[in-house]
């Protein structure tokens, strides 16, 4: 019966309805007839044929109240499902009835708060990274920052100690030619 889904459900209703009002006339319309053809039967031939018009008139309201009823809740469950798709996970989704579609929407209201909490949750997630990230950067510069400092520092110790060297060769040079003179 696959293909029935095809059909709408406020249309498959109405078409439900339609159907039965039509059965409700025509039996009706099909009684008075055979009353009519019966001699003396006149009064019972109008009270069923007011019976009729009657079950038909109650079929067709009825149809059109069960098909506005359905119609109003999907209709609002559709809106509330694209909210829903278009990001707006703040607005409660009411299920006033206790008929199928409003279990539908009590149910889609729950995914809706499941949503809304997850998003939190990455929003946090995603605000803690940011924080830890911001964290690290300042890190990283603050140690380029005293990497640079004791490189200049190892640079002017190494320059010292060239110097250093340049200074105590030339005293060994020194050294060795006043000794050189002491021995002469």
């Amino acid at each position: 019966m696959s293909w029935i889904r095809k059909i709408s459900l406020v249309r498959r209703v109405t078409i439900g309805f339609s159907t039965m009002a039509g059965v409700v006339a025509g039996i009706g319309g099909l009684s008075v007839w055979a009353l009519q053809q019966q001699a003396g039967s006149a009064a019972l031939a109008g009270t069923v044929g007011a019976l009729s018009v009657g079950g038909t008139v109650l079929s067709l309201a009825t149809g059109w109240v069960i098909r506005s009823s359905i119609k109003d809740s999907v209709e609002t469950t559709i809106q509330d499902l694209i909210r829903i798709a278009g990001g707006d996970l703040e607005t409660k989704v009411d299920s006033p009835g206790r008929d199928e579609i409003s279990w539908l929407r009590s149910e889609l209201n729950s995914m809706r708060k499941k949503l809304r909490a997850a998003v939190l949750e990455v929003r946090q997630t995603a605000e803690t990274v940011n924080v830890a990230s911001e964290e690290i950067a300042r890190g990283n510069s603050d140690l380029s920052s005293r990497t640079e400092s004791q490189a200049s520092a190892l640079q002017e110790t190494t320059s010292s100690m060239e110097h250093l060297a340049g200074t105590v060769r030339e005293n060994a040079e020194h050294t060795g030619e006043a000794s050189n003179v002491v021995a002469l």
